[in-house]
């Protein structure tokens, strides 16, 4: 608490574990500035955990005010730490009245579970290292915001821009701090989870409270871990599916279009394409090969993810292993086609030899994908990405797919 509160933290010295045996004060810390919780200059902590507290406060308070070891305590702040509630372990005297006679240091202060609550809540990664230290064996699976984005962000080298999920989308962005104001439960829904996800995690990366005060939780068992123990947070979910959503903190949920039924509070668009090549540019793409890179991803993030130098291989679509990935060809061979043009639709049948009506159930079916290999704009169906699906279709020039063609 003491090291992520303090900016300037010039030395601290608290031995732990198996060195709290050692001589001395639990503490001592140098500081220019401090904190809320801190005070500038030097101070020393004394920590009690014991049946009588106050007991325990007197003496280490007698014990290192006649023998400050060496240090100047008009010139030093002393604290006393208790990890219990003032008021209802020492009910005939208050912290003021305990601290109102201790004139012998700078400033003399007592931090009970009151003020350690406090504390923690102002400090996210404290408050998740001491979640984890509290339910140690278990598997549990959150992050803060700015963690959450620094990993989310590394899916591509160079990373993702925040720009790549909230340009063109002002208005949107400006609805979600609304709606975090207002709802307990906020449901973005977009073409990908991935795109929707993005959106939440850079609109809130765009605001310096909430970056350091959302909690990202990645599955169910920690969800629920977390919403036991937290009230009053925002907690956005990693796109998982969950039975219910638990009253007590405000809870933001990612759906991507294959989700029918979820009603949507933002419902996000695809960028345009100068929205999508102004933040392949903020990712330091070169500018000489924006083009080339809408042409082969079409603005879609799971194609931009393998199209990426380097990490082309690292993700092999999930539609490639789709038992009538073959319906496909005539996307590949013909680029796009016009449900309404009574040419695409004989073309489409003599390729697959299956009824029209067929192949346009199965193309809608990919389309709820989150990594969809195809997308529709009214009429027309294209294919996202002619390279990457022709890489995995991988037509035989002696097949019979190329005879048909």
């Amino acid at each position: 608490l003491i090291i992520v509160s303090v900016s300037d933290l010039s030395s601290i010295r608290i031995p732990d574990c198996n060195d709290i045996w050692a001589p001395g004060f639990d503490g001592i810390v140098e500081c220019e500035q401090g904190s809320l919780y801190v005070n500038s200059g030097g101070s020393v902590w004394e920590f009690g955990n014991v049946g009588d507290s106050l007991s325990k406060i007197n003496s280490d308070y007698e014990k290192r005010t006649n023998n400050p070891l060496g240090l100047d305590k008009k010139e030093t702040s002393y604290y006393a730490v208790i990890p219990k509630i003032w008021a209802f372990d020492n009910k005939k005297c208050s912290i003021t009245q305990w601290t109102a006679d201790k004139n012998d240091w700078k400033e003399v202060k007592v931090y009970d579970a009151v003020v350690l609550c406090e504390w923690i809540n102002k400090s996210p990664s404290v408050a998740a290292w001491l979640f984890e230290k509290i339910y140690e064996g278990e598997h549990l699976d959150f992050t803060t915001a700015s963690k959450a984005w620094e990993m989310f962000s590394r899916k591509t080298e160079p990373p993702f821009s925040t720009s790549l999920f909230i340009n063109g989308r002002d208005n949107k962005k400006r609805d979600f701090y609304n709606l975090l104001c207002e709802n307990e439960i906020i449901k973005v829904k977009s073409k990908t989870s991935m795109d929707s996800f993005g959106f939440c995690l850079a609109s809130i990366m765009a605001s310096d409270d909430l970056k350091n005060s959302v909690i990202v939780v990645n599955d169910v068992n920690t969800y629920k871990k977390v919403s036991e123990v937290c009230k009053n947070k925002i907690i956005l979910l990693k796109p998982i599916e969950i039975e219910s959503f638990i009253e007590g903190n405000k809870t933001i949920m990612c759906y991507n279009n294959g989700a029918t039924v979820i009603e949507p509070d933002i419902f996000l668009e695809p960028l345009k394409k100068k929205e999508y090549l102004s933040a392949l540019k903020d990712m330091q793409i070169n500018e000489n090969e924006l083009e080339d890179y809408y042409y082969h991803t079409h603005g879609e993030l799971f194609a931009l993810v393998r199209k990426i130098p380097r990490l082309s291989n690292q993700y092999t679509p999930k539609w490639s292993s789709d038992v009538d990935v073959k319906l496909l060809y005539p996307l590949l061979f013909l680029r796009n086609i016009d449900i309404k043009n009574e040419a695409d639709k004989h073309l489409c049948e003599m390729l697959t030899e299956e009824k029209f009506e067929r192949l346009l159930s199965k193309y809608d079916d990919f389309c709820k994908l989150d990594d969809s290999p195809i997308k529709r704009i009214e009429n027309i169906y294209s294919i996202v990405s002619y390279e990457e699906t022709w890489n995995v279709l991988s037509p035989d020039v002696e097949g019979s797919e190329i005879k048909k063609l």
